[in-house]
């Protein structure tokens, strides 16, 4: 049997080279009672500080670790003298995601993606499987389906998504 990192794996990995390694991101972790309850992953660019990462336990959120891991994320940004802390792309069906980003006084802006599609754009199976994406993105991470077939999910669509 061989073991291989996922491709979100490597790409953590290849993030914490490039940055952390060079002193221009860090981790952050929230621990409660001996646990850890919540991390932040943070890459530093320029004069900005991008959050980049987070996970976090559902049932230690009332603690509000995610609130604490940004705070001290802001303070560590200050410290080293950048003047911008950039969320990230949200989609605005992403409900929970836009409003917990929005209570820290965000400034939002609209992000257009353009693409050239020489051949006219795509074709009746490729929206057909564009669609059939999305869903089934949504059925792996829907919070009734073990994390075990999430992530086997994860690995195997990855790659249709890079």
């Amino acid at each position: 049997m061989q073991i291989r990192p996922s491709r979100a794996t490597l790409q953590f990995l290849s993030d914490w080279h490039h940055f952390v390694d060079a002193q221009h991101g860090f981790l952050l972790l929230a621990i409660h009672r001996d646990k850890i309850v919540a991390g932040d992953f943070f890459l530093e660019w320029k004069d900005t500080l991008y959050y980049k990462f987070n996970a976090s336990l559902p049932d230690d959120l009332s603690h509000r670790p995610n609130d604490l891991l940004i705070w001290e994320g802001i303070k560590q940004g200050k410290n080293r003298g950048l003047a911008f802390l950039d969320f990230g792309l949200s989609d605005i069906d992403q409900e929970g995601l836009v409003r917990y980003k929005r209570k820290f006084g965000t400034e939002e802006k609209t992000i257009s993606f353009l693409r050239h599609e020489p051949n006219g754009g795509p074709t009746p199976a490729e929206k057909q499987m564009r669609e059939l994406l999305g869903r089934m993105t949504s059925r792996f991470t829907d919070h009734m389906v073990p994390d075990p077939v999430t992530e086997k999910a994860g690995e195997d669509l990855y790659r249709l998504f890079t």
